[in-house]
């Protein structure tokens, strides 16, 4: 009953928001979906609203070690000391489809839920990089909240764009610093600031149509770019450089609707150039940041972040792929793959450069910094401590992280035919519409047209 609700209050509002500008939309959708979360008993796993609907939460066990005090350099860099947290990336950061119940919803950037970036709620009731961080400061801010667009009020300092490439990482990192610079709530010369780069899933997904334009040299070139905007501009940064994944992973998942999407979206998930690709470009990031051209002030890093490298599709218990980690487009996370992706995130923080996991474990524990070691490690100050974790290329991964499973995003079942069928048509409607309205309209930051690319 809740999911039919769910169906229809969103069929109301697209209608309703037909001429709502962006934020006007996201707001009616927020306040919808409140109503139905009240509601519905989201813990319910046999509930249809349960899939997708439910924020994933993580139980908090560490101990609150004694804050060293004030951070003066990026090496001594503690939870305690970030103050402000921003993302770049494409529809995965922007959390595309990570709530929704269905194809029609899947439109939607849940972005409060985003791995990387995302501030809803709390720790114990969504897991994500930011909630993790008010475990130690309550007071951090630029985390994205609830939904909406890349232009949208809510997302804040996450500005990642759905369908996003290397490409676009220096006009993103262009409008990241230009947004901290605006907010007057930001110390911008000593507040401790946290980015988090991932990008490259939609250059694979097009590499062998187009190797040329999506060649390692080019998508090495672009996040140099990006990354130089950042060395140049931000001061006290922390930047988190996370290493792609292989999209042919992907390529198991197999049903109507997930052939489709992958034909449209990602055709390259069953090429083996584009496996190939993959570990060119993961070389060519350790490539860069080896090079020590982002080690060279005491207020500003670059770590390589490798949990993605050696991760597999995850399988149920009849050894079938696990749909619970995707949205209903097959593609992206759910609200349980990107818990797992801020935990695998969060752990590669605090173990050494050169000795990172490169794997996650499906469920597995949020790790804890300590009194000996409270900080987030950085090439200089990886001499401090050691941990059983590893880091390399994908080429390189396999003998330390067979038993991590591959966590990408959450659906679970298939929705019901009927559903299935309305969400189709509805969203035809509204495809025709958005078209329509582009043309007559400057504002090129509404409603994706079709389900992007990640």
């Amino acid at each position: 009953m809740a999911l039919i609700v769910y169906v229809l209050a969103v069929l109301l509002i697209l209608f309703n928001g037909a001429q709502a500008d962006e934020n006007e939309f996201y707001q009616m959708f927020d306040d919808a979906f409140d109503k139905v979360e009240e509601q519905s008993d989201i813990t319910d796993q046999t509930n249809l609203t349960s899939w997708n609907m439910m924020a994933v939460g993580t139980d908090f066990s560490c101990s609150h070690f004694e804050n060293p005090g004030p951070a003066q350099t990026v090496h001594e860099l503690t939870p305690y000391d970030i103050q402000v947290v921003g993302a770049l990336g494409d529809s995965v950061t922007a959390a595309m489809g990570a709530k929704a119940c269905t194809l029609l919803t899947d439109l939607i950037e849940y972005r409060g839920v985003s791995w990387s970036i995302g501030g809803d709620k709390d720790l114990s009731s969504v897991t994500t990089l930011p909630n993790i961080i008010k475990q130690y400061n309550p007071n951090v801010k630029g985390y994205s909240i609830k939904t909406g667009g890349a232009s949208s009020s809510k997302a804040k300092l996450n500005v990642a764009v759905s369908g996003g490439i290397a490409q676009d990482m220096p006009s993103q990192a262009r409008k990241l610093v230009d947004k901290m610079k605006a907010d007057s709530s930001i110390d911008f010369d000593n507040d401790w600031k946290l980015v988090t780069l991932w990008i490259g899933g939609n250059n694979l997904c097009r590499y062998c149509q187009n190797s040329d334009k999506h060649s390692p040299e080019n998508y090495a070139e672009s996040i140099k770019e990006a990354l130089d905007i950042l060395h140049n501009e931000l001061p006290r940064t922390f930047v988190n450089l996370v290493q792609i994944i292989d999209v042919t992973r992907l390529d198991p998942l197999k049903s109507l609707v997930c052939d489709i999407v992958h034909l449209v979206t990602c055709p390259c998930t069953s090429d083996s150039k584009t496996s190939e690709a993959s570990t060119a470009y993961q070389e060519a990031l350790n490539e860069l940041v080896n090079s020590g051209r982002y080690y060279t002030k005491d207020d500003f890093t670059v770590v390589i972040q490798p949990f993605f490298l050696g991760v597999d599709l995850p399988r149920d218990g009849k050894d079938k792929p696990d749909k619970s980690y995707f949205a209903p487009d097959c593609f992206h996370f759910s609200t349980k793959g990107h818990k797992e992706g801020a935990v695998a995130l969060w752990n590669n923080m605090i173990e050494p450069v050169g000795d990172k996991n490169t794997g996650w474990q499906l469920g597995g524990p949020l790790n804890c910094p300590t009194a000996t070691t409270p900080y987030f490690y950085t090439y200089k100050n990886s001499n401090l401590g050691l941990s059983n974790s590893h880091t390399g290329t994908e080429d390189d991964s396999g003998q330390h992280s067979s038993n991590h499973s591959f966590v990408v995003i959450a659906i679970g079942t298939t929705v019901g035919v009927a559903v299935f069928i309305l969400a189709v048509i509805v969203a035809v409607v509204i495809v025709g519409y958005k078209i329509q309205h582009r043309k007559n309209s400057p504002n090129s930051e509404n409603i994706p047209l079709v389900v992007a690319k990640i």
